[in-house]
């Protein structure tokens, strides 16, 4: 945790360093956009769908360190063993029993990085983008059990009803973009590898795909 806690400080800080830089540069002053999100992590056979907001700070014309916050949509996660059930009273039959047992993940993602304009200028017509970036999930994760008589059967063990997952990924990404005065419409592509985690969940995986497309409004 406190080696999650120093990374992300030192990013933080040399992100704000070029955000400051940044300003002013290139004629431009910043951009605001938000996106829709698809995140797999992958061999975890989950997709997660979300919305991320976004602001850009351009240091030039081509490079470009942004911040984005996201969220994405609880996902349930069923365990195919389920929860074991024991007997209070010996004599119960059958002494051991089972019931449902779910995963409920909810996903918060912060991330910065920059992004760097191929071809054409940050707020001009079609340019490829490459980005190279950091990002955070942070996951409040809680543990479901279906119905059960709870007169007759406990749990074997107790569940940890509530716990947060927080994980930390590098990454890079590619995409395309097209601006014109009403705004930039672009899609990009992505791919995280972990880094260190205080927690595991279900969909905790060594290896992130993303896919987004979004919009962006350049304030001068």
């Amino acid at each position: 945790m406190k080696k999650i806690i120093v990374v992300l400080v030192v990013a933080l800080v040399s992100l704000s360093q070029g955000w400051s830089q940044g300003q002013g540069r290139a004629g431009l002053s910043y951009g605001l956009g938000g996106s829709f999100d698809v995140l797999n992590p992958i061999n975890t056979g989950a997709y997660l769908t979300g919305m991320s907001f976004f602001a850009e700070f351009p240091r030039s014309a081509s490079v470009v360190p942004y911040g984005k916050i996201g969220y994405y949509l609880p996902t349930k996660v069923e365990d195919p063993a389920g929860a074991t059930l024991i007997a209070i009273d010996d004599m119960t039959n059958p002494y051991q029993s089972s019931a449902k047992l779910e995963t409920k993940i909810s996903t918060f993602s912060l991330e910065g990085g920059t992004r760097y304009y191929l071809g054409n200028d940050y707020d001009i017509g079609l340019a490829g983008v490459l980005e190279t970036k950091i990002r955070v999930l942070v996951s409040p994760v809680s543990s479901v059990v279906g119905d059960y008589d709870e007169t007759k059967y406990r749990l074997e063990t107790n569940l940890a009803d509530k716990y947060t997952s927080i994980s930390l990924f590098a990454g890079f990404g590619a995409g395309i973009k097209y601006s014109q005065p009403w705004g930039t419409l672009f899609t990009m592509a992505g791919l995280d590898l972990y880094i260190i985690s205080n927690a595991v969940t279900p969909v905790t995986s060594l290896m992130l795909f993303s896919v987004q497309v979004g919009y962006r409004r350049d304030l001068y």
